[in-house]
């Protein structure tokens, strides 16, 4: 009798606990992005120069090393740029005309359907791990592969995954939940004023004047174009430096500025922005400081030399702003003129970066004051996005997104809201092999040579085989997020879980 009603209780706790199993409460959320799966090899049986993901190896080991150490409870969600559709071969050339249109639907359906080939063991690898146990599978499209969310391209992809019985879902409007509603994760992309972002996201399509559907292209995505897929030939490591615009300053310091002198002005601009971004991992965690001194007119009369000051000594985007030519006189130009463009939170976020470069607050009418707190713009940037967030999704402990193609140590953001409740953001940094910019800059001059020579001689296959994850476990009292790292060769061996900051995974330095 005291057996059958333990029995009839079991089955009571399990239909009272999320997802009706009784080890819904020990479910684990492992996040990934940035996976960029590309035009995979070319007919010679060599890589494409533009595909970023050559690691199927890695991938098949990490998805099984996540049921040997997790079980099959996982809620496996990569959190954008699964795809990367923003660089075309040669016969679908998305040339609309217009700076803001990109790929018609139908090239970018023809794009995803060539990547789903050339990536069909991967889809198969993640689909299978999708059926194991209770597993389930979620795709957040991010600014890459933005075009997931038109149906005739997810079409293109979903059947690659094999009958998943719909445990491989496609989030619709970019955001994330965990079912306990502990968890919120997005690509990144819509934070602040990125130049990446979609001003109507998740609708990311327009309608030519005869009626024809394209992708909506963000300023972001048409630098890439010009940039990235121009140049991958020549300088096959550009796109694998971290931040993104790393690549591009080392190939201007060679060969100049790319695009209009519009369009490297913005660059430069949205260089010191991202770049700021990777430094605030102390400070965003400290109080706010009280009212700081801000005059927009300050600013706009110091122009051009917000951006100097911004620079370190020699970051090479330097030579293409100092000194006499009538090319530096037009960039000079150019800058003062954007610095009068640019947001309030924006020309502060610049203003900060000037003074944390500079020991002064070039942004007051009163020479010389300090900023109190030169890194609270991000902070501020990270709060009120948060506040949007909670305010759609009601309150939620952990965010995590990708993008940057960094990963972050948990920090945390408090008063969200007004609230004293805080949440904790994590960045997965990119399930790929990149290298930041300091390692670069050491392995280049290891080999004594400048960093754009190491631009060109440097392949993907040189930087370390280390992937970005962020694991939440459900089951703990309090749900915490916490940073791995996931290494594993191509060819030797069997791969391991590693902390991140190990010295053979230094935040993703290069091989030598």
């Amino acid at each position: 009798m005291r057996g059958t009603m333990m029995a009839t209780l079991l089955t009571v706790l399990m239909y009272l606990l999320p997802n009706g199993s009784p080890m819904a409460a020990a479910r684990v959320s492992i996040l990934i992005s940035d996976l960029h799966f590309g035009l995979g090899k070319e007919a010679a049986g060599h890589w494409h120069p533009y595909e970023d993901f050559r690691w199927p190896n890695a991938l098949a080991g990490f998805l099984q090393a996540l049921s040997s150490e997790y079980g099959d409870n996982i809620d496996l969600v990569i959190a954008g740029d699964f795809l990367e559709l923003w660089q075309t071969p040669t016969d679908i050339p998305c040339g609309s005309g217009s700076a803001d249109a990109g790929c018609t639907v139908d090239e970018v359906t023809r794009l995803a359907a060539r990547i789903s080939k050339a990536h069909a063991h991967e889809l198969s690898l993640l689909g299978n791990f999708a059926r194991r146990g209770d597993n389930r599978l979620y795709v957040i499209p991010g600014n890459h592969d933005a075009a997931l969310l038109v149906p005739q391209v997810w079409q293109q992809v979903y059947p690659g995954f094999g009958d998943t019985q719909d445990r491989v879902q496609l989030v619709t409007d970019g955001i994330w939940q965990s079912a306990d509603k502990h968890v919120v994760a997005e690509h990144g992309h819509q934070i602040g004023s990125d130049v990446n972002s979609f001003e109507n996201w998740p609708s990311v399509t327009s309608r030519g004047s005869d009626g024809t559907r394209f992708m909506v292209r963000p300023w972001g995505e048409r630098f890439v174009q010009q940039l990235f897929n121009a140049e991958e030939r020549a300088y096959p490591m550009i796109d694998n430096l971290s931040p993104e615009t790393a690549g591009a300053r080392y190939r201007m310091q060679e060969r100049g500025w790319l695009g209009t002198l519009a369009d490297t002005a913005r660059f430069i601009a949205f260089n010191i922005f991202e770049t700021s971004l990777t430094q605030k991992a102390d400070a965003l965690g400290s109080q706010d400081p009280g009212q700081d001194s801000f005059s927009r007119k300050a600013a706009e009369r110091a122009g051009h030399q917000l951006f100097l000051l911004s620079l370190p000594a020699h970051d090479p985007l330097r030579e293409l702003i100092e000194g006499g030519d009538e090319q530096q006189i037009a960039m000079r130009k150019q800058l003062d003129t954007l610095v009068t463009q640019l947001s309030d939170d924006d020309l502060s976020t610049l203003c900060r970066t000037a003074a944390r470069q500079s020991n002064g607050n070039p942004c007051v009418d009163s020479l010389g004051a300090l900023l109190t707190n030169t890194l609270v713009p991000q902070l501020s940037i990270f709060r009120s996005h948060l506040a949007n967030r909670q305010r759609e999704l009601g309150g939620f402990d952990i965010f995590v997104y990708g993008h940057t193609h960094l990963w972050e140590h948990p920090w945390k953001v408090t008063n969200v809201s007004g609230k004293v409740r805080s949440v904790t953001v994590v960045n997965t940094g990119a399930f790929q092999r990149l290298v930041d910019d300091a390692g670069f800059v050491k392995i280049a001059r290891d080999k004594s040579i400048s960093p754009s020579q190491a631009l060109k001689q440097l392949s993907v296959e040189n930087l370390q085989p280390c992937y970005g994850v962020v694991v939440v476990d459900h089951s703990a009292a309090t749900v915490r997020a916490r940073l791995r790292l996931w290494q594993m060769q191509e060819g030797e061996g069997p791969g391991v879980f590693r902390e991140p900051g190990v010295s053979d995974c230094p935040n993703n330095r290069p091989v030598k």
